[in-house]
């Protein structure tokens, strides 16, 4: 049995508090949460874990697993307070960390102790992310050139980081340059006003012809869009309207004056519904975890996330210059964004 705890009772560590409870092979010992309100909603007192207020007294309990749901910069800090205290299994609610540097030493700790670490981009996990990897990979749309993700809201760390995500993982290398151009706060923070999490575009560039283009919008109006463009193929995810739209193109098809392209529609080709249900998703991840199966998620794709978000700020900083991957600078590493 795998003794769990969740830090965090917001809408996301309530997910994570179902998902986990639908897990037979996991015990919840204790939740921790500084809100009384938040520890006492009927939810959380029907899974008979125990309330914690204080996080030290969650550590007088043998704890495995350690769920994280905290806003982004409390993320080091309690991971590695948990790795030290023995856990075995750790969830780390996205953005894994607000700097490259601490996601690098959560990642040196975790391999030391032997850790399983993953980070919650969960969208790695849905069946029709999955099935356009599988084809992907069967090469039947040529090569990858482009991709196109919109998201409306707050903000590149809490919602951005989603699509940098998705870009390296269908695109399956690691981005080579990264330029960013960082729009001002609209709004407040909904998870706190000392939090900046502004919208902006990102452009990442994994060279060969093959770029990303995040585009966050604070004040935007949804559905979130994701569009890849093939050689002899369009591909739009519509994740609201539940819509996975596939157009192809004839690959012997040969462009000429007054020559029209033969293209055949499909929707929903995987002959399933596009839905991106968070709880089950993030059940995915919890017993991929826990299991002995490589991860989807790991440590390192969290890592990887971060450095394209910092890159994006130091772009912006710098004239929207391309800034190149991996970061080296100790500026760099280190550079610490107050994302939620």
């Amino acid at each position: 049995m795998i003794r769990a705890a969740i830090i965090g009772l917001g809408p996301h560590g309530m997910r994570m508090l179902q998902s986990a409870s639908q897990i037979d092979s996991i015990k919840l010992v204790a939740v921790v949460d500084r809100d009384e309100a938040k520890l006492n909603q009927e939810m959380v007192l029907k899974t008979g874990a125990i309330p914690l207020k204080d996080l030290a007294e969650l550590w007088k309990h043998q704890i495995d697993l350690l769920m994280i749901a905290t806003n982004g910069p409390s993320h080091f800090a309690l991971s590695m307070e948990g790795i030290s205290k023995g856990i075995t299994h750790l969830l780390i609610s996205k953005p894994m960390t607000t700097s490259v540097s601490d996601a690098i030493a959560i990642n040196k700790a975790a391999t030391e102790r032997n850790v399983r670490v993953c980070v919650d981009h969960i969208l790695r996990y849905d069946e029709t992310y999955q099935w356009i990897k599988m084809q992907i990979s069967s090469n039947r749309w040529g090569k990858l050139r482009r991709m196109y993700l919109q998201r409306p809201g707050i903000g590149m760390g809490c919602l951005g980081v989603h699509s940098f995500d998705m870009a390296n993982y269908l695109i399956g290398k690691q981005p080579l340059k990264v330029t960013g151009w960082l729009d001002e706060p609209i709004g407040k923070n909904p998870r706190g006003e000392q939090f900046v999490d502004p919208g902006g575009l990102v452009v990442i560039d994994y060279g060969e012809g093959t770029r990303a283009t995040v585009d966050q919008i604070e004040d935007g109006s949804g559905p979130a869009v994701t569009e890849i463009v093939f050689n002899h193929a369009r591909v739009r995810v519509d994740e609201k309207n539940n819509i996975l739209e596939v157009i192809e193109k004839d690959p012997a098809f040969v462009p000429g004056p007054n020559k029209k392209a033969p293209l055949t529609r499909f929707v929903n080709p995987h002959l399933k519904e596009v839905i991106h249900d968070m709880v089950s998703l993030l059940k995915a991840i919890t017993l991929e975890l826990i299991s002995e199966k490589p991860l989807l998620s790991d440590g390192i794709t969290g890592q990887n996330t971060i450095e394209i978000l910092v890159a994006a700020y130091i772009s912006n900083n710098n004239g929207n210059k391309p800034i190149e991957l991996p970061l080296t600078e100790p500026d760099y590493l280190t550079l610490n964004l107050n994302i939620t």
